[in-house]
């Protein structure tokens, strides 16, 4: 079962992202979980490393410990950032029918900083 705070909703589908999962080489990992209006799984992916394998100028060093996702229409807005630093934040962007496929093409959209966050 999953908590509320777990879950998203468009309308049409329910996302689920799992809590963090440690794995033995140190890297976090956050499933996606996407259900029908029958709560059947049409996909399901880490999505973290979705974005860890996208190409944009230090991502070669970056490990990202949480993204948070958004609906804007057809697209898929995601906003992570790192658990040493959490005051900047990596924004991407992919289509939601890509996301439905669980084969999401996350593209880098831009960072920036919050200042006054809690590192």
């Amino acid at each position: 079962f999953f908590n509320p705070d777990q879950m998203k909703t468009d309308g049409e589908y329910v996302y689920v992202t799992e809590r963090l999962v440690l794995s033995t080489l140190k890297s976090f990992q956050r499933y996606l979980h996407i259900y029908n209006a029958a709560m059947e799984e049409v996909a399901v992916f880490d999505y973290l490393w979705e974005l860890e394998k996208v190409e944009f100028e230090g991502h070669e060093d970056i490990k990202f410990f949480y993204g948070d996702l958004w609906w804007s229409g057809e697209d898929v807005v995601c906003v992570a950032y790192q658990k040493e630093n959490m005051v900047d934040k990596y924004v991407f962007r992919c289509k939601k029918a890509d996301l439905l496929e669980g084969e999401p093409e996350f593209k880098f959209v831009c960072m920036y900083t919050t200042e006054g966050s809690m590192s």
